[in-house]
C-alpha cells in the first residue's frame, strides 16, 4: 500500500484537468472513461512526461512534482513502471539483456528475485531471443518483467492489451494480474474494456472531461451503476467468487458466492482459488417464484432496493443479494406485471451462456 497525494490543474485543449486524490492505493486501480476524458493526460502527469506546471504529485511522503517549492523530478527520477499500448523493447538488445538494462539503472537485486520475475512471467525459454523474434504478448511479458526488476513506487498502464488478439490478452492477464495486484507499488491501468477491468481492477477511477467523476471499489462501482460512453461491452456488475469445481464433460466452472452457487462457461480450472466475472444488466431476468424446471442455471434469490428510470419505457432494477449488488434492465411493462418494489422477494435468472467471455 502506498500514499499517493495528487492535485492536478492544468488547461487541456477542449477543457481543463482537475483532479485532486489523497488515498492509500492497494492494488490495481483501473482508470476509465470516454474516449478523450483525459486519462492518458492523468497519466502523462504521474509520470513527468509533461511540463510541471499546476501539478503537484507526492508519494509516500517523497515529492515528485511541486512548481511552487521549484521541486520537478524527471521521468528517470521517478520509480515508475510504465507499460505502453506497444510495448518498446531495446531491438539490438537480447530479451536477457533488456531485462538487465533496467537493472543497471536501479540496482542489484539477489538472484532469488531475478529467477521469481523470470519464472512467474514464463520469460526462460525467451531470453536468447531478440526482441523481432517475439510475439506481442511476449513482448508485453518481457516489459513488465523489466519493469519489475527496477522495483517501481508506482505502476502506470496505458492500453497494454489493446494490441493484443484475445488469446494473447487473456495470457497476458492471467499472468500480470497476480502481479500487480500483490505488489507493494500500487497501479494506475487505463482500459477501454470492461473485460478487462473485471480481471484486473481491485478499485476503479472514472475521469469525463478532466474531472473525476468516481472513485472507489469495485464494489461500490456496482452499487452505483456507472453508465460511461465510450467503453466497450454493456454496463454490469463485476463480482468474484471462490472456486469450487470444474465441470470438464459440460465445460462448466462453478463458483460461490455468499453461498449461491454460479456457473459459468470454462475451458479449464482458473488456477487462483478465486474468479472473476461480469454479469450484464440486460442479461438479467427477474421472476417471483423460482421455476421447478427451468434451462437457466443460474437462479438467485434477490430482493429488490430500488428501481431507477432508464428510459419512457424501460426500468433499471437494483437487487441484493448476501452483500452483493445486481442490475436488471427491464420494461417498464414487466416491472408493472412484477409489481416490483424496494423490499420485493425476487429471483434473478442469468444464462450461463451469457456469462461467455468473462473468463
Amino acid at each position: 500500500m502506498s500514499r499517493l497525494s495528487i492535485n492536478i490543474r492544468r488547461a487541456l485543449s477542449d477543457f481543463s484537468l482537475d483532479i485532486a486524490l489523497d488515498h492509500d492505493f492497494k492494488g490495481v486501480t483501473a482508470v476509465i472513461g470516454p474516449s478523450g476524458a483525459g486519462k492518458t493526460s492523468f497519466l502523462q502527469c504521474l509520470a513527468g512526461f509533461v511540463d510541471g506546471r499546476g501539478i503537484q504529485i507526492k508519494v509516500n511522503g517523497e515529492i515528485w512534482n511541486d512548481t511552487e517549492r521549484g521541486i520537478i523530478r524527471q521521468p528517470h527520477q521517478r520509480r515508475l513502471g510504465y507499460i505502453f499500448q506497444s510495448p518498446y523493447l531495446f531491438p539490438h538488445l537480447s530479451v536477457e539483456d533488456n531485462l538487465f538494462y533496467g537493472m543497471k539503472r536501479r540496482g542489484q537485486l539477489a538472484d532469488d528475485e531475478i529467477a521469481q520475475v523470470i519464472h512467474s512471467l514464463s520469460i526462460q525459454p525467451l531470453l536468447r531471443r531478440s526482441p523481432s523474434a517475439l510475439s506481442g504478448g511476449e513482448k508485453q511479458r518481457v516489459a513488465l518483467a523489466r519493469s519489475l526488476l527496477t522495483k517501481p513506487d508506482l505502476w502506470i498502464l496505458d492500453e497494454p492489451m489493446s494490441a493484443l488478439d484475445k488469446k494473447s490478452r487473456q495470457e497476458v492477464i492471467t499472468m500480470i494480474r497476480p502481479i500487480l495486484s500483490l505488489s507493494s507499488a500500487p497501479s494506475f491501468y487505463v482500459s477501454h474494456a470492461l473485460d478487462e477491468v473485471a480481471q484486473m481492477a481491485d478499485s476503479v477511477l472514472v475521469i469525463d472531461r478532466g474531472q473525476v467523476k468516481f472513485f472507489g471499489s469495485i464494489d461500490e462501482a456496482n452499487d452505483q451503476d456507472l453508465g460511461i460512453p465510450g467503453l466497450q461491452n454493456e454496463p454490469g456488475v463485476i463480482l468474484e467468487g471462490v472456486v469450487k469445481d470444474f465441470d470438464e464433460e459440460y465445460g462448466l466452472l462453478r463458483l460461490n458466492i455468499d453461498h449461491q452457487d454460479i456457473f459459468l462457461p470454462a475451458r479449464s480450472r482458473p488456477s487462483g482459488q478465486r474468479h472473476r466475472f461480469r454479469i450484464l444488466r440486460k442479461d438479467v431476468s427477474l421472476c417471483l417464484s423460482c421455476p421447478s424446471s427451468s434451462s437457466v442455471l443460474n437462479q438467485i434469490p434477490c430482493i429488490v432496493i430500488a428501481l431507477k428510470p432508464a428510459s419512457d419505457y424501460q426500468t433499471h432494477v437494483k437487487l441484493a443479494f448476501g452483500k452483493h449488488i445486481l442490475w436488471a434492465t427491464l420494461t417498464r411493462k414487466s416491472v408493472d406485471n412484477l409489481r416490483l418494489e424496494p423490499g420485493v422477494s425476487v429471483t434473478a435468472m442469468i444464462k450461463a451462456v451469457s456469462l461467455l467471455g468473462t473468463h
